[in-house]
């Protein structure tokens, strides 16, 4: 599955591979788009949570016990990516805006 992460500071990470998800920057995570076919543009957006990991060939959003949750629960390699780094809602909304319409940043 294709996704792509933007975060705090403006830039962006986008991948695939479980390898490129584990080398994905850990801080200022702010939204996550992924893929979805069922969608007319083809991917989802993910954001609003404090706290994303990854599991199954995707990203999903949770909190602070979720992330406890998947850390003791879920077997092999373990990535968490941490979103709590916005400064104020206009940059978050303009954000957002950017990743509704990048999307997977095709």
């Amino acid at each position: 599955m294709k996704w792509r992460i933007y975060y705090a500071d403006g830039s962006a990470y986008s991948g695939s591979t479980d390898e490129e998800a584990f080398n994905a920057p850990a801080i200022g995570v702010q939204v996550i788009s992924i893929e979805n076919p069922t969608r007319d543009n083809g991917h989802g957006l993910i954001t609003g949570y404090d706290m994303y990991y990854y599991k199954q060939g995707r990203f999903w959003g949770c909190d602070t016990s979720g992330m406890y949750d998947y850390l003791m629960t879920y077997p092999g390699p373990n990535k968490v990516l941490f979103g709590r780094t916005m400064a104020r809602e206009e940059e978050w909304n303009a954000i957002v805006s950017r990743a509704k319409r990048e999307g997977l940043g095709v």
